[in-house]
């Protein structure tokens, strides 16, 4: 009997010690811890009963009459919760508009710990956090924490979205430009096309005129080889003779 009340009292004072540095704290989180400090498997090795019965946790964690198993549910649980919470609050409540950060420094808001409650429990399907086993005494250690890390993630992705909205304008404009010079460069050649054109006139007349002198040239000198009369002068036409003449 000496053996039971003094683990009985070193139980009762680590549940006392555990709940009394934590705001929020799970039945099943607080099992596990007394069972590590007792060194053994499990609570109800101590043979105090299920903790569920142990007056002081009823009492401290409000547990219903008709609990008969532990829930297992973890503060991360909890902060999961709060952290969701606190997102939607910080969207419902960012201000609108300017394009830049967005930073929510928190304030008189919805998010408390009735909104956790009845968040968590409806979450696992129940009335009240009393039927899973948590307690909640305060958030505030952990909102602010928490609304930081926010933040910070959403000056991080707001300063990457900026950066990445300034490389497509860059893209944008430089595509532009590219596009624009292309336009310039087909309408120059587009313009320059008739002056081509009179350029390659001009050089197939002077091939033309060139050629001809070169025939005349011949043939004058063909005129001159044979003694033939000097037919072959402007307007001048060859006879039959001639053109005989000059074939012998």
């Amino acid at each position: 009997m000496r053996e039971f009340m003094h683990t009985e009292q070193r139980v009762l004072a680590t549940m006392a010690t555990y709940m009394g540095t934590r705001s929020i704290v799970t039945l099943h989180e607080l099992e596990c811890f007394v069972a590590r400090q007792e060194d053994v498997e499990r609570f109800d090795s101590l043979r105090l009963g299920p903790i569920f019965r142990v007056p002081y946790v009823a009492t401290e964690f409000r547990l219903p009459p008709t609990m008969s198993a532990v829930p297992k549910v973890a503060t991360r649980e909890v902060l999961e919760v709060l952290w969701g919470l606190l997102d939607e609050d910080r969207r419902a409540h960012a201000p609108g508009g300017g394009g830049g950060v967005r930073v929510y420094r928190g304030g008189e808001h919805t998010v408390g710990i009735p909104q956790v409650a009845a968040r968590l429990a409806s979450m696992r399907g129940v009335n009240s956090l009393e039927e899973l086993g948590v307690r909640i005494t305060g958030l505030g250690y952990f909102m602010k924490p928490l609304r930081e890390v926010r933040n910070e993630q959403r000056e991080a992705a707001d300063t990457y979205l900026a950066a990445l909205k300034a490389q497509a304008r860059e893209r944008q404009r430089a595509q532009e430009g590219e596009l624009a010079a292309q336009e310039r460069a087909l309408a120059a050649a587009v313009e320059s096309a008739p002056v081509r054109l009179d350029q390659f006139v001009s050089t197939v007349h002077a091939g033309i005129a060139q050629a001809v002198q070169g025939l005349v040239a011949r043939l004058q000198a063909l005129q001159a080889a044979s003694g033939t009369k000097e037919w072959l002068q402007p307007g001048a036409v060859p006879s039959s003779e001639d053109m005989d003449s000059m074939r012998e």
